[in-house]
């Protein structure tokens, strides 16, 4: 196993015995189950919520001091690797400490969601699917805690955007079982009032004789699930990003594949090479949508990836762990087995880092979504309600248009040319977009005063230069390079600035109160 390999298992088998705890062994699960368990009832009577509230906050500082001692480099020494371990155990030992007060805390907050299983952790909450009824989401307390409202969409699109290893032609001796999870801001709809987007997750759990067999089932899920979405009427398929570790990165080779080259038959085996070095990297799949109601927005499945041997139990390789039990809720109730690779320690300080990080390039909101998982996870609850005032605020409506600008910019690139958005509905969000800059665009101090106006007359201008196809399909969009040039250059210069520079100093409060 390569190093990234040996550090997570090296971390998780010292965590472990270091907590007097065994790793459980690959469980069997099964594709599209749903089991109805009985649900059961807490006992909220041994301790106050107030009580409990307090024994979270506390916690949390513990937890918080101790992430903040966590070696983060990615070449850990042996000595670094012993503290590592050692700081995981111990915020473990904390988790394990306050369960019970944090499950008073949330069921508290959220008394709709229900114990489907205590001792594996494993929770649900009914969400409306938008025609009179509920769909369960299942998963850890942490995922289900901020979601209480989905677009729609999200129901409709899982089944066209999930992985159907039933219909893709799988190598020989290959098995795959697959998740799929809503993640992201997605999963925090209760904070996050003006969503720009729709993130979904999906494990794919992959057993194969070899490393190579692997890399052949995942290039045959993603040829069936692009050729399977081809004539979608509402979702298009944009592109998948390889993104491989550095040092397994080849010279001069293109990782970003559009629905054309996924297709290419004479391409499949270069796709099947770089999914074979996937190890302690990532892939993404984006994607467009037309949702009910006319907006046009991107949309992401991130598949975590985890290859198996199938004669040794090995682990062959697997994508960089984002998600898994802290942010993915899913659909089905048979859960991905429990992930060995990323502790509360490790995704706490992944988090921490990453919101420091975007905070110093001036990325704020990004920033800010950052610190609300590390809050969440490591459940800082004064933290939390801080910065969910933040997302409630006009700059977040903002952020919610500026992503839907991103998407007509990408809609007018001739490479790509749209096969869902008409130029009339590209015309009504442009000029619903003027309207919302021209009232709510923020104008920090010191900039000039006029820019909303600026802005609303520009992409009203853009509205008017849009123009439909006059070929079969009659009325689409046509690709224009010039607007998209136009869209980008209003977004990057005078709309994303604005919005950072007004977040800055409360961003830089949150992150000197609560992180660094």
């Amino acid at each position: 196993m390569k190093k990234v390999q040996r550090y997570r298992f090296g971390v998780a088998l010292a965590t472990a015995l270091l907590l007097g705890i065994s790793i459980p062994a690959q469980s069997q699960v099964f594709i599209g189950q749903q089991i109805e368990a009985p649900t059961v009832p807490v006992d909220q009577t041994k301790i106050s919520v107030a009580e409990a509230r307090r024994l979270v906050q506390e916690s949390s500082t513990r937890i918080a001091d101790l992430v903040a001692q966590r070696p983060t480099s990615s070449d850990l020494s042996p000595t670094e690797l012993a503290e590592v371990a050692r700081i995981d155990a111990e915020i473990e030992a904390i988790r394990t400490e306050r369960a019970d007060a944090l499950e008073t805390v949330v069921l508290a907050e959220r008394p709709d969601v229900e114990i489907v299983d205590r001792a594996r952790g494993i929770y649900r909450v009914p969400i409306a699917d938008g025609e009179g009824g509920n769909h369960w989401f299942y998963g850890n307390l942490v995922p289900l805690w901020h979601l209480d409202h989905l677009d729609p969409a999200v129901l409709k699109l899982a089944s066209s955007i999930g992985s159907q290893p039933a219909q893709a032609k799988l190598p020989d001796g290959t098995e795959v079982v697959t998740h799929l999870a809503i993640a992201g801001t997605t999963s925090q709809s209760a904070v996050h009032p003006f969503p720009g987007d729709i993130d979904f997750s999906e494990d794919l759990i992959v057993t194969a004789p070899t490393a190579q067999a692997a890399a052949e089932a995942v290039a045959a899920l993603v040829v069936e699930f692009v050729g399977r979405n081809t004539d979608n009427q509402i979702l298009e398929f944009d592109k998948l990003r390889i993104m491989p570790l550095p040092e397994s990165r080849i010279e001069g080779d293109e990782y970003e594949w559009s629905r054309e080259r996924i297709l290419d038959s004479a391409q499949y085996s270069e796709l099947i090479s770089q999914l074979a070095t996937i190890d302690g990297g990532r892939v993404n799949t984006d994607w467009r949508v037309l949702i009910p109601g006319g907006r046009y927005i991107i949309i992401g499945n991130i598949p975590g990836i985890r290859a198996f041997s199938s004669t040794t139990g090995e682990q062959l390789f697997a994508t960089q762990s984002l998600y898994g039990e802290f942010q993915a809720a899913y659909f089905e109730q048979e859960l991905p087995p429990s992930r060995e690779d990323q502790s509360l320690g490790e995704y706490a300080s992944l988090m921490r880092s990453l919101a420091l990080k975007e905070a110093n390039r001036g990325r704020t909101l990004k920033a800010a979504k950052r610190a609300f998982n590390y809050f969440r996870a490591i459940a800082n609850l004064e933290a939390m309600a801080v910065v969910t005032q933040l997302f409630a605020t006009p700059e977040a409506q903002v952020i919610q248009q500026f992503k839907a600008l991103e998407a007509l910019a990408l809609a007018f690139e001739p490479e790509f040319s749209t096969r869902v958005l008409s130029a009339d509905q590209t015309r009504i969000e442009l000029q619903e977009a003027a309207t919302i800059f021209k009232e709510h665009l923020p104008i920090p101090p010191g900039t000039i005063l006029n820019r909303r106006q600026g802005v609303s007359d520009e992409l009203q201008a853009i509205a008017s230069a849009v123009r439909e196809r006059t070929e079969p399909p009659v009325g689409l969009l046509e690709p224009d390079a010039t607007l998209t040039e136009r869209l980008n250059n209003m977004s990057e210069v005078e709309i994303l600035p604005m919005i950072e520079l007004s977040l800055e100093d409360r961003i830089a409060e949150i992150i000197k109160t609560y992180i660094e």
